[in-house]
């Protein structure tokens, strides 16, 4: 085989080893929870984060923007799909990314990325309630109120009828007997067929109104949690700082004090 022709294979192999992940990273990319891409981008996702693992700040900060793609993914499958599943792996992520957060060791991106996180639960808080609301509403308007009939209707309703009498003859006709009959049994092979055991499908199942609305106070009940603490640790912090600060002050005035009986 030729160099041209060895070089040109080679080239081609390699912009379709190229071509095939970033073919699937396009079309895994809006896919959901119960899509037949929705692996492969998971995938990818723990790839990326693999990859930036070495530095637990910029962890943190992916991961954050995982909770972002997560809410997105729940709140869709809610409004489209009637479906509770992304909200499973929402919650999940939220847990990933408050550790995270908590385990980045520079104090300035912690304290930045918390509040963020924060501010992303409250609005995640309220949008979830406001499906909730809508769900509710929707379901109250479904409600039937049937009035019950009064006796007008029904003496309206009654119709007339007339009864007529019918005379039965019953008249015996004699029975002619006849010889049992041996009649023989014959058993016959029926072929087995085998019925084909339905599989499971990977599209997600819609819920009914009350389980997504208890879905949806669970997951708020969570995020509730989740924000008391990533502040109640921003808050620790902030004291922690301003006792080191405080310290550091006195430090320096007995420093001041010591100098001064020294001249």
């Amino acid at each position: 085989m030729q160099p041209t022709k060895v070089f040109s294979f080679i080239t081609w192999f390699v912009l379709f080893f190229l071509a095939v992940p970033s073919f699937l990273v396009l079309a895994s990319w809006n896919s959901l929870p119960g899509d037949a891409l929705y692996g492969v981008k998971r995938g990818l996702e723990e790839v990326l984060l693999t990859l930036v693992s070495p530095s637990k700040d910029l962890s943190a900060t992916v991961s954050v923007k995982y909770s972002e793609r997560r809410f997105s993914e729940a709140n869709s499958l809610l409004t489209e799909k009637h479906s509770i599943v992304g909200l499973a792996y929402f919650e999940q992520q939220v847990q990933e990314t408050q550790n995270q957060i908590l385990a980045a060791p520079n104090v300035q991106t912690q304290n930045q990325l918390t509040t963020q996180m924060v501010n992303n639960l409250v609005s995640y808080q309220a949008q979830l309630e406001t499906t909730k609301t809508q769900i509710t509403s929707s379901n109250a308007n479904n409600i039937i109120v049937t009035q019950a009939p009064t006796v007008n209707n029904l003496i309206s309703n009654m119709t007339t009828t007339t009864i007529t009498p019918t005379v039965v003859v019953v008249t015996s006709t004699p029975v002619p007997k006849r010889e049992p009959e041996v009649t023989k049994s014959v058993v016959t092979e029926t072929p087995v067929t085998l019925v084909p055991i339905a599989t499971t499908s990977n599209s997600v199942q819609p819920a009914t109104n009350a389980q997504i609305v208890a879905a949806i106070d669970q997951t708020q009940e969570h995020i509730t949690q989740t924000i008391k603490e990533l502040e109640n640790k921003d808050q620790k912090d902030n004291n922690q700082n301003n006792q080191d600060s405080k310290q550091k002050d006195n430090t320096d005035q007995q420093k001041k004090r010591q100098k001064n009986k020294g001249d």
